[in-house]
């Protein structure tokens, strides 16, 4: 789906991330008992969905999602 699912995560997080990747934010459906929601209960704020593009992607693609990864987690 080439986003990230605003509906269920921590917003700075989520829009942080959607700045770094340039992947758009997008509310999704939310499921009960998904595993987004369970985590988020169980360690508040700490999940979010990013639904990638399909097919392969390339080596700066993935380079670019790692980096924004690490600079969410810190140090």
């Amino acid at each position: 789906m080439a986003v990230i699912d605003d509906s269920e995560g921590p917003r700075d997080v989520e829009r942080r991330f959607n700045r770094d990747v340039g992947l758009p934010l997008r509310t999704l459906t939310r499921y009960p008992g998904s595993i987004t929601g369970w985590e988020n209960t169980v360690v508040r704020d700490s999940a979010f969905v990013v639904e990638l593009p399909d097919g392969r992607l390339p080596a700066q693609a993935v380079r670019r999602y790692a980096d924004a990864v690490r600079r969410i987690r810190g140090p």
